[in-house]
């Protein structure tokens, strides 16, 4: 699945908004516990450089989605109570704001 050569965002963006969607929207092999496919598999995929690739999972690590164990690979993390999301301005208004 190659990226969209019409996407201004950089690679790395293009590849961390597919990955988060997949996790969001619990594709198969995409929900919490799962593992993520390898660096060079996701390279292939998306048709980038493994860099791409890596530059894309921090974001998703810094953002709490994923977390990496050295030699293991990068799992998917549980969801949290405030979804990190594709869509924050559709989540309910706070007690306080009413």
């Amino acid at each position: 699945m190659p990226l969209d050569p019409d996407d201004s965002r950089p690679p790395y963006q293009q590849v961390n908004s597919a990955l988060r969607a997949s996790i969001l929207t619990k594709q198969p092999g995409f929900e919490t516990g799962d593992k993520l496919p390898s660096g060079p598999e996701l390279a292939r995929h998306f048709g980038v450089a493994r860099g791409t690739v890596d530059k894309a999972l921090d974001l998703l690590r810094v953002e709490g989605m994923i977390v990496t164990r050295q030699g293991s690979g990068s799992f998917i993390r549980e969801r949290l109570s405030r979804p990190v999301g594709l869509r924050p301005h559709l989540e309910a208004p706070s007690s306080s704001s009413r």
